[in-house]
């Protein structure tokens, strides 16, 4: 009651009064001390407005920034301190620094919009105050402050000066140990420096914590020291941990520690409780989002937007997981994550076959494409000219493509001259076209744009010669045709070679390891090149195979030397894989059916694209049946490639009995006397049982409809996935009449031994390897070329003409 009797007296006062300045300051610190701060408040703006140039108003500013940072007005206090006359003098100014970085740091320091206009000079006062004060208390209240504002900015190694002294320092209060001790582990992790070390410091804050806040704030950053360093199940431990000193589950805090949760969950392949704990922390942020989205908080929005898509990616549901990172972003949205949100939400729509949604995507976003940095303008801008391509825009394509600006030599350039003359080609302007395009792959010695180059200059010389598609006189033919013979082309070993790049990077490295460091051809050697192979996916009992037949020519041999030890090697492997030197054929039945099976992302949908464009090209026709009708968006992305590739397409809706589509199928392909006949089927039912009894079911049905069918069946494999690809490949085996398989992906692996391991354990030809990820890149495995292309030494380019097919 004093206090109150005091304020009412001092309220009096003023009013009497109304031009005693003091006694505005001193009510309102009463008003400030009885905790009624929207009061001492208004009494404060009453003193600005009455005299807001007297050094009474200057204390008055301070005072009324201190209390709205109290009373949670940290948008006010920024207000407030932008109006620091910048005549004043520098403790004044220093107050009034101060002032703004707090309520700025407070507001959300990610949002630099509202950041004090002048950093430097910020910084520098905040610096120059610490040295005036008189107490320590303030000088190092003012040091933490300044350290704060560096990391804020990005200054990391500022902060961490800022900070080095403070922690040398003796007699340090409890709450400042905490915060130096806070502050110097988010250096640590925001410098990606001694991850260690800030573990050790939040154990020290989280010891020394006197508030719940506090120790669930210790908790979330020794989770994320253990995130990093890739101890996932104590990183688990500890974000629930500061679930549960945080009390609640609502709020920006409880929303990022769900999410940091979420992605532990997807490190580890445990996608169900990372789409819920994702869930979980947009459901914690819903209320803050709804009083006001800040900055802050859009970007941490979107970071769980994505968690959540990777999660759904990795379960292939990709319309869900497109849906998630649009939901992620709104007009707040940082405009770089605005931007990456789109780039990543195209390559969904992308892979579900919706590419005309994506263009829309696209082409809705040019209004903010200026706020982008300019690699990923050009990026999206790129995407959108292919997407326009792609769907017969070519127009539309040139349009994009000559707003969009590139650093000349650098990838985005040379995507940008491919895309430039892709559609001077199809927009009739050949020889224009080919003159970008052979400028590309003159200029480029090496490079996937390169190939890309030669690939589509490959297919204009067999449209000119065939004349076919292509609008040219007599003489520009001719023409055309002669600066097309001038390119030395890429033979079918130089190709494989390319793709086995990665395999020989490690392979034939850590043999030729192995072989030089050794004097003569003994048991250690021996045993080390086992253990090469290995290490290269060949399988243990493939290696075994070979290295039984080796160590028996060894002996009869008498060999001595590592280098004949080398092509002995190369023979074994060669003579292992050459029992299924078997290639795809089209039988005499019409239509030959093929049947495709495999797992979800193996690459099963564009195979049978580069499939129907292969026999297309033969002057085949071709039928595809559209029988995974349980993948989202499956059905779509092969009528896509139907299109792209002037094949035929069966299909029903969604959900659909896969068998009845591939009846459909079959009788019309009959029907219309189709040639060939290529069955899509599912990858990934609920269970692994109900999968292959579905398999077999189309099998049936098929097979009662034509005799024979289906003629091949063949298995689609990633030969990135290793031995996994070998598990497949013998559950498959087991479960429908295996022809052959498909092993896509061979560019991209450094294991491509797993072919040596397939055809050993499984007797089952290789039939066809996908090399890259244009239409040309699926090739006839050659058993012959692929043990030299693993073992050989690098030969010159082949002289066979450009056109010609392996």
């Amino acid at each position: 009651m004093l206090w109150l009797r005091k304020s009412r007296k001092l309220r009096r006062a003023l009013e009497k009064e109304p031009d005693n300045l003091e006694l505005y300051l001193q009510t309102a610190e009463a008003l400030a001390d009885e905790e009624t701060l929207d009061e001492a408040l208004e009494v404060l703006q009453s003193l600005l407005e009455r005299a807001p140039l007297a050094e009474e108003a200057q204390r008055g500013l301070v005072l009324s920034g201190k209390l709205a940072l109290l009373s949670g007005q940290a948008e006010r206090a920024g207000e407030l301190a932008r109006r620091f006359p910048t005549a004043a003098g520098l403790s004044d100014q220093a107050r009034g620094s101060a002032l703004l970085v707090r309520a700025w740091l407070d507001c959300g320091a990610d949002d630099l919009s509202r950041a004090p206009e002048d950093l430097a000079g910020t910084r520098a006062l905040l610096e120059r105050a610490a040295g005036l004060v008189a107490s320590d208390e303030e000088r190092r209240e003012a040091t933490i402050l300044r350290a704060r504002l560096d990391l804020a900015c990005g200054e990391v190694r500022a902060a961490h000066e800022a900070l080095a002294g403070l922690a040398r320092e003796k007699h340090l209060s409890d709450r400042v140990s905490t915060l130096v001790a806070t502050l110097r582990g988010e250096v640590l992790l925001r410098g990606d420096a001694n991850s260690a070390e800030a573990g050790r410091l939040f154990q020290e804050v989280l010891r020394g914590a006197r508030t719940a806040a506090e120790s669930a704030t210790a908790n979330a950053r020794i989770g994320e020291v253990y995130l990093r360093a890739g101890n996932t199940r104590v990183a688990i431990d500890r974000f629930e941990g500061a679930l549960r000193y945080l009390g609640t589950s609502e709020g920006p805090g409880a929303a990022g520690i769900h999410g940091d949760l979420a992605r532990c969950y997807v490190a580890t392949g445990q996608l169900d409780p990372a789409i819920r704990e994702a869930q979980k922390g947009i459901a914690a942020l819903a209320p803050s989002l709804a009083a006001g989205v800040s900055a802050p908080h859009a970007r941490l929005r979107y970071d769980l937007g994505v968690v959540l898509a990777d999660a759904l990616d990795r379960q292939d549901r990709w319309d869900d997981a497109a849906a998630a990172v649009k939901e992620s972003i709104s007009a707040e949205t940082p405009a770089e994550l605005w931007g990456r949100a789109h780039g990543r939400v195209v390559a969904l729509l992308r892979r579900t076959g919706r590419v005309e949604e994506a263009l829309g995507l696209l082409r809705g976003a040019s209004d903010r494409l200026a706020e982008l940095t300019p690699d990923l303008r050009l990026e999206l801008l790129l995407e959108r000219a292919e997407l326009e391509l792609l769907l017969g825009n070519a127009e539309a394509s040139v349009e994009v493509l000559e707003s969009a600006t590139a650093e000349p030599g650098t990838a985005p350039d040379q995507r940008r001259t491919l895309l430039l003359g892709r559609a001077r080609v199809r927009l009739q302007a050949v020889v224009e076209g080919v003159e970008i395009l052979a400028g590309l792959y003159r200029e480029y010695p090496a490079g996937s744009c390169r190939e890309a180059a030669a690939d589509e200059l490959r297919a204009i010389q067999q449209m000119l010669e065939e004349d076919r598609g292509l609008r040219v006189s007599d003489r520009e033919r001719v023409r055309l045709l002669e600066l097309l013979g001038e390119f030395v082309p890429v033979g079918a070993l130089e190709r494989l070679r390319r793709a086995l790049r990665k395999t020989r990077q490690t392979f034939l490295a850590q043999l030729d390891n192995v072989l030089r460091g050794a004097g003569a051809v003994d048991d250690d050697l021996l045993d080390s090149v086992e253990e090469v192979l290995i290490l290269a996916d060949i399988g243990v009992e493939a290696t075994t195979r070979i290295m039984d037949a080796v160590r028996t020519d060894v002996r009869r041999k008498k060999i001595k030397s590592p280098g004949e030890l080398r092509e002995i090697l190369k023979n074994h492997i060669a003579e292992l894989l050459g029992r299924f030197n078997v290639r795809l054929q089209v039988g005499e039945a019409r239509p030959h059916v093929i049947m495709v099976v495999g797992v979800n992302g193996v690459g099963k949908t564009t195979t049978i694209a580069k499939l129907a464009h292969r026999f297309k090209e033969e002057g085949k026709s071709v039928v595809l049946a559209a029988a995974d009708t349980f993948r989202a968006g499956a059905i779509e992305q092969l009528t896509i490639w139907a299109t792209r590739v002037g094949a035929e397409i069966v299909k029903h809706q969604a959900g659909a009995d896969p068998a009845a589509v591939a009846y459909d199928a079959l009788r019309a392909a009959k029907a219309r006397n189709a040639d060939v006949l290529i069955i899509d089927t599912a990858g990934r039912l609920h269970t692994k049982v109900n999968l292959m009894e579905e398999l077999k079911k189309i099998r049936r049905v098929i097979s009662r409809e034509l005799d024979g069918a289906p003629h091949e069946t063949l298995l689609v494999l990633d030969a990135t996935t290793g031995q996994n690809a070998l598990s497949q490949a013998k559950t498959f085996h087991q479960a429908t009449e295996i022809t052959g398989v498909v092993l896509t992906k061979l560019d991209g692996t450094a294991k491509g031994g797993i072919i040596i391991s397939i055809v050993n354990l499984l007797n089952l030809p290789i039939k066809l390897i996908g090399i890259g990820e244009r239409l040309h890149d699926l090739r006839d495995f050659r058993t012959d070329l692929f043990a030299e292309a693993l073992f050989g030494d690098e030969v010159p380019v082949s002289s066979e003409p450009i056109v010609q097919q392996d």
